[in-house]
């Protein structure tokens, strides 16, 4: 309930009202607000995957992101929230609990997939009027100084836009992530090798509370950090507790900071049902990748299935009506679509497949 009550006075803070004439949005660089429930949404950098969770993540809210056994989806999911959030000048903190943090550090930058910039059309131009002599439209004046402000950021390294558009088939610059890494707004943490499973997450926990702090006091206190762990927890798990709890823990991280979290858990790695149902529980959002390579069968333009269990709801009593609790995966070469999803009807009648 902790959690609960500091979320929703963060959210207020961010989401506060603000005067006419006061010049300027009050929410951060890459983020907007929901038409539904005003939340301060953050992109994950597929279009189709926004549409479905009502616009995209609500600041301070947990993701889990189920994984299949024989494709890697879900990393290319993360690895396009990643890209999204260097693009729009987010800090970023990506977690790894199978390998140490050169080895994690160097995949990073070889699969960062490539920001296409979109082609915009040069505006007309118009003759210049003074402001004094306008009169209907006087108050626009006002807007003036929120443009030079976000000029200056764009001309900083930030992007105020939202859901970017990457190409798959290239990798970003090696100075996407330097320059990033350089500024203090990405890092690659890694949990200790040794040690029980309980010691390893409780270290990995404090390196991202410290890392998220430093990001806070260097870059402003409304910098937004995301935080990515992959997976949460490893196949040769005794048991899944050790990720229940971290999972828990950092859910209150994330609750009292301008951040978000995903988890990529792995199918195996959790063997008692009534812990994997605590950890859905505990996240505010859960996703599940399913490839029709587990299930023997080939599909015809589709990839696998991206199954949604729970959208986010923090700070509002209303929920987001799904079209759809499942919606294609199509990886192509250049891009990875989430769609709604339609199969054919010998697949869609089938009794084994819950849709």
């Amino acid at each position: 309930m902790d959690d609960r009550c500091r979320a929703g006075a963060l959210a207020s803070a961010e989401m506060s009202f603000v005067k006419r004439g006061a010049g300027g949005s009050r929410h951060a660089l890459g983020t907007r607000r929901s038409a539904h429930s005003q939340q301060v949404l953050v992109s994950t950098g597929v279009p189709g995957l926004d549409a479905a969770l009502g616009g995209g993540m609500p600041l301070g809210s947990l993701c889990l992101l189920q994984t299949d056994a024989l494709t890697g989806y879900a990393r290319v999911l993360a690895r396009y929230l990643v890209a999204e959030a260097l693009a729009c000048g987010h800090a970023v903190l990506w977690c790894c609990t199978d390998m140490q943090e050169q080895d994690a550090e160097r995949e990073m930058m070889q699969q960062l997939p490539y920001r296409v910039e979109k082609q915009q059309a040069a505006p007309a131009k118009q003759p210049a009027v003074p402001v004094g002599d306008l009169r209907i439209a006087w108050q626009y004046g006002k807007y003036a100084g929120a443009a030079a402000a976000a000029s200056a950021a764009a001309s900083a390294g930030a992007d105020s836009g939202y859901c970017h558009a990457f190409d798959l088939s290239r990798s970003a610059d090696a100075g996407v992530w330097g320059g990033a890494r350089e500024a203090g707004r990405a890092a690659v943490l890694a949990a200790p090798a040794t040690g029980s499973e309980d010691e390893r997450l409780a270290d990995l926990l404090q390196q991202i509370q410290q890392r998220i702090t430093g990001v806070r006091e260097q870059h402003g206190a409304r910098t937004v950090v995301r935080v990515v762990v992959a997976p949460v927890a490893s196949p040769l798990s005794v048991s899944g507790h050790s990720a229940a709890r971290f999972t828990h823990r950092l859910r209150g991280v994330l609750r009292n900071t301008l951040s978000i979290g995903v988890l990529l858990l792995h199918p195996d790695a959790v063997r008692e049902a009534r812990t994997l149902a605590a950890m859905q529980h505990l996240a505010d959002t859960v996703l599940r990748v399913e490839s029709f390579a587990e299930q023997g069968t080939v599909v015809a333009d589709l990839s696998g299935v991206l199954h949604v269990l729970r959208v986010p709801r923090i700070n509002t009593l209303q929920t987001t009506v799904l079209a759809a609790k499942a919606l294609a995966l199509k990886l192509r070469r250049r891009a990875l679509h989430v769609e709604p999803l339609s199969l054919p009807p010998e697949l869609g009648e089938a009794p084994s497949r819950e849709l």
